[in-house]
């Protein structure tokens, strides 16, 4: 607990959540992570999150996916009424109040911090019970996968991964809202297990065809969403959406998903050189077509933690940020007018800066859709990945730099790879990456 007025408190953090854009009424300062809409987001979407921390001094972190991605990190800001009873007026104190006073702000601090640890203690010991159950479903459920829609669908080839031979209904432990107490893994998804750096298992991903049939209520509740009677034209834009983005990937709710890999070729401590991505399709491109130890990461938020973690474990290793490019999303504006965010490139790239690795990405013709390795090589075929790969790291060598160092690096990257490559890249604009 804290002298601090609570109502003030939430009304700071909630100004906080508004100022970036994220669409909430009320906010809960318990430290749980609770995802929310943003500004832009279409029905059912819940591109943002925050964590807040009433307890010692308040704090948290708001997220927005549509902005970048990047966390924010939120102190409350004492009023003078907070100053004079928290802090006191130290001038009119004497030496003895003075060190009661530090004394208490010291023993406030050691509260705080004993708190925290020990929500960290039962958060792990939590997420290590849902890893243990995660571990216990797929092996019960999921046989090895030779082939899949979804693999066929994205000219992928089936690495270490399953297929679930049942549908499976998971409990949601922390969900206080009854319709949205259960997961279901559908029967027939491919399923891809998630490991941490040191080898242990911890999740599962799943990707399952989106056109189920059954009821509005059933086909909701599979991919997160709840059944609202009232709100009929929403339900069948949801069912709508569902069905034309023909696959839904989803992770084990509740198991621990940040920190958590894939591994595509040799162990990570044998690898010389490790590439990262997100998402599994994009990885087994990769490694098929470069033949280096890839780590799919699931998404460009884990993706970050996870280079942050592996440079740790491994400061002298060659990393690749293989990030997406997301090169057509500066030409569609936001609810606001104003051009989206390349969110993909530009987070990988802050990604190889922190870690001071090498982020390569696909370039594609400015008109042309594709954001990742995998759309490269349904376009152009394997040899397209290879040649951008292998120039894009001799374009490094040769400038010794990061393109990250300079925007005038982003030029001469096009320049050079429309000089070696000059059929796919013929009108390639310099732009696609100037408004990332």
């Amino acid at each position: 607990m804290n002298d601090f007025d609570p109502n003030e408190v939430a009304h700071q953090f909630l100004l906080a959540c508004l100022n970036e854009k994220l669409v909430v009424d009320d906010v809960v300062m318990t430290g749980a992570r609770v995802r929310c809409r943003v500004e832009g987001d279409k029905p059912g979407q819940k591109s943002g999150y925050y964590k807040a921390y009433g307890d010692g001094y308040p704090n948290g972190k708001i997220c927005n996916y549509k902005t970048g991605g990047s966390v924010v990190i939120w102190r409350y800001q004492p009023t003078e009424q907070d100053k004079d009873k928290f802090f006191g007026n130290q001038r009119s104190m004497s030496v003895t109040q003075r060190e009661q006073h530090q004394k208490q702000l010291e023993k406030l601090r050691l509260e705080s911090e004993e708190r925290a640890q020990k929500k960290a203690k039962e958060s792990q010991a939590f997420l290590a019970r849902k890893a243990h159950e995660a571990f216990a479903e797929f092996k019960a459920t999921c046989v090895t996968a030779t082939s899949h829609s979804y693999l066929e669908h994205k000219q992928a080839n089936a690495y270490g991964i399953y297929i679930a031979s049942r549908t499976l209904k998971i409990v949601k432990e922390l969900e206080k809202d009854p319709s949205k107490i259960h997961q279901y893994l559908p029967n027939g998804s491919l399923v891809i297990p998630a490991y941490n750096l040191t080898g242990e298992f911890q999740s599962f991903q799943f990707i399952s065809e989106a056109k189920q049939k059954g009821a509005p209520e059933l086909i909701l509740s599979w991919h997160g969403f709840t059944y609202n009677k009232e709100q009929k034209t929403i339900n069948e834009y949801l069912i709508r959406q569902i069905q034309q983005r023909k696959f839904i990937k989803s992770f084990r709710s509740e198991a621990p998903k940040s920190g958590s890999v894939f591994i595509l070729g040799e162990g990570i401590a044998q690898a010389e050189v490790i590439l990262l991505c997100e998402g599994y399709a994009t990885g087994a491109t990769l490694h098929h077509c470069t033949g280096q130890t890839t780590l799919v990461c699931f998404d460009i938020e884990n993706l970050c933690v996870i280079a942050r973690q592996l440079r740790a474990l491994y400061p002298h290793k060659t990393i690749y940020i293989c990030s997406d490019n997301d090169h057509l999303k500066p030409r569609e504006l936001d609810h606001q007018g104003k051009p989206k965010i390349n969110v993909g490139l530009t987070r990988g790239l802050a990604a190889s800066h922190e870690i001071n690795s090498l982020a390569i990405m696909p370039i594609f013709p400015f008109d042309t859709y594709g954001s990742d390795w995998n759309d490269l090589y349904a376009l152009y075929g394997a040899n397209a990945v290879k040649e951008q790969y292998h120039l894009q790291i001799s374009f490094y060598k040769k400038e010794k730099c990061s393109i990250f160092e300079n925007e005038n690096r982003l030029r001469l990257l096009i320049n050079y790879l429309q000089s070696h490559y000059p059929v796919v890249f013929m009108r390639v604009q310099a732009q696609q990456l100037q408004n990332a």
